[in-house]
């Protein structure tokens, strides 16, 4: 982890994916007010990869078409 990201995980409002996957990462993530967007560069371990966001659901990507889920207060339903 490099200083970067480790003053983003200090900042509240940087928000995460959870972890998941065959390899232990999450990612940062980009929505909009209707929670549609795309992950950003994965943390942690494995290949390089991004994951779609629509309505607030995580879609499957990577070798193992794993998902993530983001968290639910940034949910406003």
């Amino acid at each position: 982890m490099n200083a970067q990201e480790f003053f983003d995980m200090l900042n509240e409002d940087t928000k995460y994916t959870t972890i998941n996957g065959q390899y232990p990462h999450k990612h940062k993530y980009n929505i909009d007010e209707k929670g549609d967007g795309q992950t950003t560069k994965v943390i942690g371990d494995g290949p390089e990869h991004f994951h779609k966001i629509e309505s607030w659901d995580v879609k499957p990507a990577g070798d193992d078409k794993h998902i993530h889920s983001i968290r639910q207060q940034m949910n406003p339903e």
